[in-house]
């Protein structure tokens, strides 16, 4: 992703004034929640642009990927299996207005680059969900972005699916292919549409429905931002 795409979303977040910023305190429910959905959406930013900073994402689809780790290395049953393996040791370098991390590698930093990559964007994937419930009872617009997950798994069975059902589909069934809520639901649409997310889909189609779901929270966030101060 082009450092420019980060910039503008950096950009975006910056249009609410301070004084919304201000709300520290985590409310149950009312306008204050906007904040935290700010905040949310800012650390979405933050892991996707480092995911992108670490290497482009890869169009590999996920479990081809694996399968191929596994013919060439038979006991490598994930990439964290040779980041144990290889790794060394973590250096943090800290200054005034820094903070450098280092970590060093005795060799295949390219299946590491993958592992620390797959976890930034899963964690940008959890970081949404949450948005996605902290928007819901705020939003003063029904949005299929918002969408609760028996209203999700309705939606993938009734094609045409709407990209952003899709994309908010996908953000949700990576989120629980690392929560495991699955287990819970594993007959249900949503369920089976993870179960197939590896072969069909790769880190960067993951990353891009991240931030194509990103932008309608965030439509959201200041349109409900908007209405309170009216």
């Amino acid at each position: 992703m082009p450092k420019a795409c980060f910039a503008r979303l950096w950009r975006l977040l910056s249009v609410p004034g301070p004084q919304l910023w201000r709300q520290y305190r985590a409310a149950v429910e009312g306008p204050e929640r906007q904040r935290e959905a700010l905040e949310l959406l800012a650390s979405v930013v933050w892991h996707l642009e480092l995911a992108s900073s670490l290497a482009s994402w890869p169009t590999q689809k996920m479990e081809q990927f694996y399968s191929q780790l596994l013919c060439d290395q038979t006991d490598a049953l994930t990439p964290w299996k040779i980041w144990v393996e290889h790794y060394n040791r973590v250096k943090v370098t800290r200054s005034q207005a820094q903070i450098l991390i280092d970590f060093s590698l005795r060799e295949r930093a390219d299946v590491a680059v993958y592992a620390v990559q797959n976890t930034l964007i899963a964690d940008a994937a959890m970081r949404l969900d949450s948005a996605r419930e902290v928007l819901r009872p705020i939003s003063n617009k029904n949005s299929l972005v918002l969408m609760k997950r028996s209203d999700l798994e309705r939606g993938l069975q009734s094609p045409p699916v709407p990209r952003i059902v899709k994309a908010t589909a996908i953000v949700v069934a990576f989120r629980d292919s690392y929560l495991h809520a699955e287990i819970a639901t594993r007959n249900a649409p949503l369920a089976d549409f993870r179960q197939k997310l590896g072969a069909l889909y790769n880190l960067f189609d993951v990353g891009m429905a991240c931030l194509r779901v990103w932008t309608e929270l965030y439509k959201l966030c200041m349109r409900s931002i908007r209405a309170s101060q009216t």
